[in-house]
């Protein structure tokens, strides 16, 4: 099922929020196939066609999470897993996953970004990825009952992680429930900070970020306002 052009968009904007919130270099959505051998990428970090990087798990970390659960491997994954080519490939520290099931398929799925550098062993991973997991979920539910963008957007809503999209020039141009709660939104589209428990120093440093164009600003902490991070891109 391959999805309408908003589903499709959403899902890449989802990886890249995952990548920057973990800072990592490769992230991937994936539904195990009907064998149960490979993983089919729904989205993948920067490429525009995920079905070319589809691949088989055995050998790969991958086989554990879809198998026992969550999996994070904070550093020398590559030397754990010397089979797996995009790990050895991209020279990897760190390797990190949630699985879901997938509503589509019926099938087990995953969400795994890599790592050049290793994981602090007392980042506290888990949190973030099982948002995005339930996310994901919740955007693949929507695309299997047809939903437009609104009802799209609605759904997302109840995504445990705040996700939106700004323009280079700070114009706000879509984002959930979450997201919209830290931000207020000018007449003009522009960003203003709304402060019910403060800003923190995340917030202007991020604000900055994006007045300055940078593509991907980075993660912004609220622990006052939802006990989870927010994410939050540039767009084109």
């Amino acid at each position: 099922m391959s999805g309408s052009t908003e589903h499709i968009q959403l899902f890449q904007e989802q990886i890249r929020c995952l990548a920057t919130a973990l800072r990592c270099e490769f992230a991937l959505i994936g539904v195990l196939d009907q064998p149960g051998r490979r993983v089919d990428p729904i989205a993948v970090l920067d490429q525009d066609e995920p079905g070319q990087f589809a691949y088989d798990i055995g050998g790969t970390p991958c086989a554990i999470t879809l198998r026992d659960g969550p999996f994070v491997v904070r550093s020398g994954v590559s030397e754990r897993f010397p089979d797996d080519q995009t790990i050895v490939h991209l020279q990897s520290q760190a390797y990190l996953s949630y699985p879901f099931q997938d509503p589509v398929t019926g099938r087990a799925g995953l969400i795994a970004g890599l790592r050049r550098t290793p994981l602090d062993e007392h980042a506290d991973v888990l949190p973030i990825l099982s948002a995005f997991a339930e996310s994901v979920t919740t955007a693949r539910l929507a695309q299997i009952t047809n939903e437009d963008n609104a009802q799209l957007g609605h759904a997302l809503d109840t995504a445990g992680v705040g996700f939106a999209v700004v323009s280079r020039d700070g114009v706000f141009i879509r984002g959930n429930a979450r997201a919209r709660a830290y931000f207020g939104v000018r007449g003009d589209g522009s960003l203003v900070l709304t402060e019910p428990c403060g800003t923190p120093r995340g917030y202007r440093l991020l604000c900055a970020a994006v007045r300055a164009h940078t593509r991907w600003a980075g993660r912004f902490e609220a622990p006052a306002f939802c006990g989870l991070p927010g994410l939050i891109g540039t767009g084109p």
